[in-house]
């Protein structure tokens, strides 16, 4: 591994400047030279000048979810050493939001620390927290206040909002409402809305226009998204809701279960690795497990049943307590 030089540590000062506009407090970090101006009396000037370790600079960062790496050197096509550098943004479940390689270990963390400044400038804040919090269960939730207009939302600066846990569980134009919580790694962004009580915890993601109401729960590891709408109802496991479905009155998609397209369900379940996609509609106590896919214009009703390896498709009516497989 190269030697680093001992003032390539230190990132750039006009970066530390723009690391304490983004709210590092170098004297709180402890991380400032101290330089003393004048000769002593009242001419003895004390300046605190910053000086920020690329360390604890990507370690800052990556308290707010996002993650900068730089690689060990490896040998590119042309016989020489390259590093490679990249982003996770934890905030998205790790996606990789940025990578590059360059020839030197210094000018990649330079890139990578000029990028984490750059999308969390980006990531504007729009709300606080009002001081106001409740124990639910194990978790300290925090009531916030917006402190912008967000139009989409239909919320104006000062409007008081739901309960969160920590501020990555919501960013972008996404909010929460009245009484409903966010907690535990989950994360509500975009310009998602949750309402109505609902809950979304675990490692749960809402996100794009999705909108969660009436009590509804996204729990565990599942994933509610696009244009996606769900009421009174439940999302867990590893399931996913997205496109334009609607899922609605005490209905549950569990498991690694899909429902997306058009589908509608209404008092129903969806579990297994089931698949629901096109204008399908499930209703009345209904059930598609195990392996089936159910779609174009099926309509299933009145306590029926899909489920095993079945494949269903084009316009079909499956109803009183069929079991279909």
């Amino acid at each position: 591994m190269k030697k680093i030089k001992e003032q390539n540590l230190y990132i750039p000062y006009n970066l530390c400047l723009k690391m304490k506009d983004l709210g590092f407090d170098w004297v709180t970090f402890d991380c400032y030279w101290e330089r003393v101006k004048g000769t002593g009396g009242f001419g003895t000037k004390h300046e605190k000048i910053p000086k920020i370790l690329y360390d604890q600079a990507f370690a800052w960062f990556r308290e707010k979810g996002l993650v900068g790496i730089v690689s060990t050197k490896r040998i590119n096509n042309n016989g020489g050493f390259e590093y490679c550098a990249l982003i996770d943004d934890m905030r998205l479940g790790g996606k990789i939001h940025y990578m590059n390689s360059t020839p030197s270990y210094e000018s990649s963390q330079l890139n990578v620390l000029n990028k984490l400044i750059e999308m969390c400038k980006s990531d504007d804040k729009t709300f606080e927290f009002t001081g106001e919090t409740m124990l639910h269960g194990k978790v300290v939730l925090n009531r916030i206040r917006a402190i912008v207009d967000i139009p989409e939302r239909g919320v104006k600066k000062g409007d008081i909002g739901g309960w969160i846990e920590k501020e990555t569980n919501l960013f972008g134009n996404a909010w929460v409402y009245d009484e409903s919580k966010i907690y535990g790694d989950s994360k509500v962004y975009d310009d998602a809305e949750i309402r109505g009580g609902s809950e979304v915890r675990d490692e749960a993601k809402v996100y794009g226009k999705a909108l969660i109401r009436n009590k509804s729960k996204i729990i565990d590891h599942a994933s509610v998204f696009d244009n996606a709408v769900v009421t009174n109802s439940e999302v867990k496991y590893c399931g996913r809701v997205y496109g334009n479905a609607v899922i609605t009155e005490e209905s549950m998609v569990g498991d690694y279960a899909h429902v997306h397209g058009d589908a509608f369900i209404e008092k129903s379940s969806v579990y297994g690795n089931a698949s629901v996609l096109g204008k399908v509609i499930v209703r009345g106590s209904s059930a598609i497990y195990d392996r089936a896919e159910v779609s174009g214009r099926v309509e299933v009703n009145g306590r029926s049943s899909v489920y095993g390896n079945v494949i269903i498709s084009g316009e079909i009516k499956i109803s009183d307590e069929s079991k279909i497989r």
